[in-house]
């Protein structure tokens, strides 16, 4: 038996491709995960409730077990829906109570090989660090969100590490003598990291399409999953640890704030009643997820599962 609701069998053949992809990574990473990890990758999203209104016409999923492995394509993809969902009630709360405008940022280097990728994302935090210092910014930024992504060029065999700042401004940032055109952007860029070499960077006005590409980027990476053993072991090595996406000033307050629940009233509630809950298991011989069980909610399933914020989600790790 299917459930009828339409929403909840989109995400379970999203969350079945997602199964395949999260394959290969359970082939690539033998030799960089334990085997207590690789089991927690493999057993990742093999269980999930969704609940739905009384006719099954609407439904969503609400808990679902997760191994929250930074390289996991269903867990990257939760954390990515997460992680925009967030900066955007954090920018909505910005533009309300500041009027700021946003300017969206783009620091790039030349591609280098995958053994010199370590070193070379040492340098450009380090460029960073001298970058937020020069007076041009700081007389401009209020806060900013970081974003670091790396692409793989498979024509050259080389990889491409670059910035993605979202740099929050006032709002006469345009007419005030504070503007700074794009050539000067180059220019400190190329001081900053001490690279002549550097013939490029992006700077323009943020709108909705820049907000939601920033939030992308971290589900992006999946790239690395499809070029085999030696590309991924660069990028794992690469990655491992490091912390790609930040919130700095204004954005890191907020963002301190929303965690806290004092944005609650910015988030939207998810106004359906729902009387059922169902459930599916993923597996594996035929990569498709089995319907268990739909029946009614108990009175304490009622409660916990009605009134939620459009994003809430119980993770369950173990």
């Amino acid at each position: 038996m299917k459930s009828k609701s339409r929403q909840v069998e989109e995400i379970l053949q999203k969350l079945e491709k997602k199964q395949l992809t999260k394959e290969k990574l359970e082939q690539l990473g033998l030799k960089h995960f334990s085997e207590k990890t690789l089991q927690r990758i493999h057993d990742c999203g093999n269980f999930i409730q969704s609940v739905l209104t009384a006719d099954e016409s609407t439904g969503k999923v609400v808990k679902a077990n997760r191994c929250m492995n930074r390289f996991c394509p269903i867990c990257l993809a939760t954390r990515s829906r997460k992680q925009g969902f967030a900066l955007g009630v954090i920018l909505e709360t910005l533009r309300e109570n500041y009027d700021y405008k946003f300017l969206f940022l783009t620091l790039t280097v030349p591609n280098v090989p995958g053994h010199e990728l370590i070193k070379e994302l040492q340098k450009q935090y380090e460029s960073l660090k001298r970058f937020i210092q020069r007076k041009q910014f700081k007389n401009i930024s209020k806060g900013y969100v970081r974003k670091t992504e790396i692409t793989y060029n498979p024509n050259r065999n080389d990889f491409h590490p670059h910035i993605h700042m979202l740099i929050a401004v006032d709002e006469n940032y345009f007419t005030r003598e504070n503007y700074v055109k794009q050539e000067t952007w180059l220019e400190i860029w190329k001081k900053c990291k001490k690279d002549d070499s550097i013939t490029q960077v992006h700077i323009k006005k943020a709108d909705e399409e820049s907000f939601r590409e920033l939030a992308k980027y971290e589900a992006k990476d999946l790239e690395y999953l499809n070029y085999g053993e030696e590309v991924f072991d660069v990028f794992f090595k690469a990655l491992k640890g490091r912390k790609t996406l930040t919130f700095n000033g204004c954005f890191q307050e907020h963002k301190k704030l929303f965690e806290l629940g004092e944005f609650d009233d910015y988030i939207e509630k998810d106004d359906n009643y729902y009387e059922l809950t169902s459930f599916h298991s993923y597996e594996n011989h035929f990569k498709k997820y089995k319907h268990l069980e739909t029946r009614e909610m108990t009175k304490e399933e009622l409660e916990d599962f009605n009134d939620m914020g459009i994003m809430d989600e119980e993770i369950l790790e173990d």
